[in-house]
């Protein structure tokens, strides 16, 4: 029985007890994503060009939640990103798109109509 449990201690640190820092995604307000926008986060429209071109928040670049995967172009794992579009649902995609893809710091305003 000693043997068994001598073994199963030394085994433990190579199979699967390694800590993953993975990231989280938080629900935002807008007065919340701009003071992040003024500590450098990145706010991300993802909706569609056409209707980025109509309207969108002050800063935000446009990533369509299609093609979210491009942000590294923008920001690095670290980096604060905020997501938004028109309803909540796109940026609820993104959002976990960008926690699969391993970013850690993720921030889902859910729909432009919050800022006002």
């Amino acid at each position: 029985m000693k043997k068994i449990i001598i073994l199963f201690i030394l085994l433990i640190p190579l199979f699967g007890c390694k800590e993953k820092n993975i990231g989280s995604i938080s629900k935002v307000t807008c007065e919340e994503a701009y003071d992040f926008v003024a500590d450098d986060a990145l706010l991300v429209d993802v909706r569609e060009k056409d209707e980025y071109d109509l309207d969108h928040l002050e800063k935000a670049i446009n990533i369509s939640y299609k093609e979210i995967e491009n942000i590294s172009k923008y920001a690095d794992k670290d980096t604060k990103i905020i997501v938004y579009c028109k309803s909540g649902k796109r940026s609820n995609i993104a959002a976990n798109k960008l926690l699969e893809l391993g970013y850690k710091h993720i921030y889902d305003l859910g729909s432009i109509e919050s800022c006002g």
